[in-house]
């Protein structure tokens, strides 16, 4: 008897780790100002793997979008992500947009929000494309001369979910 509930006990704690260890749909904003000058505001959700394994998602109503590239660094306690979508919907041909943010979750709330950064290129960026997008916007990367080739600030984005207790 004893045996039987521990090794349902196992079955069942196997099934709530498997769980947690799913990917999260995280519902949020992205702002970006248009070449006219207004700000726009959309609703996109992403859908991060579990612990920064896999390819993060980027939903909207009508599109689905899986990353080229993703990256998660810890420094002084911060979380810091990279993400990068190529050919996003709506954006010009050839652009790259990189997510580079805070991560937080505590034991009621995920959030990630941060910067949105673009480029355009007819070359298809390597996967290491968030340690470059990293090093520029941190001021790491000289991109003196090559403004073509740079990364500029684009808007800023802020997901958020509430997790069950």
């Amino acid at each position: 008897m004893l045996r039987r509930l521990a090794l349902k006990g196992l079955v069942l704690g196997s099934f709530f780790i498997s769980i947690a260890a799913q990917a999260v749909e995280v519902p949020g904003k992205v702002i970006y100002k248009m070449p006219a000058g207004e700000l726009v505001r959309r609703d996109v959700s992403l859908d991060v793997p579990p612990r920064g394994e896999g390819k993060v998602l980027w939903k909207t109503a009508h599109h689905t979008l899986e990353s080229h590239a993703f990256k998660t660094k810890k420094h002084l306690g911060r979380t810091i992500f990279s993400v990068v979508f190529l050919n996003v919907p709506g954006a010009p041909k050839n652009t790259a947009m990189a997510l580079v943010g805070t991560y937080l979750r505590g034991t009621n709330e995920v959030i990630y929000y941060g910067d949105i950064y673009a480029k355009t290129s007819e070359e298809t960026p390597p996967a290491d494309v968030v340690d470059e997008v990293l090093a520029q916007v941190t001021g790491g990367a000289d991109t003196s001369g090559d403004e073509e080739n740079a990364w500029h600030f684009s808007g800023g984005f802020k997901f958020g979910k509430e997790l069950a207790p």
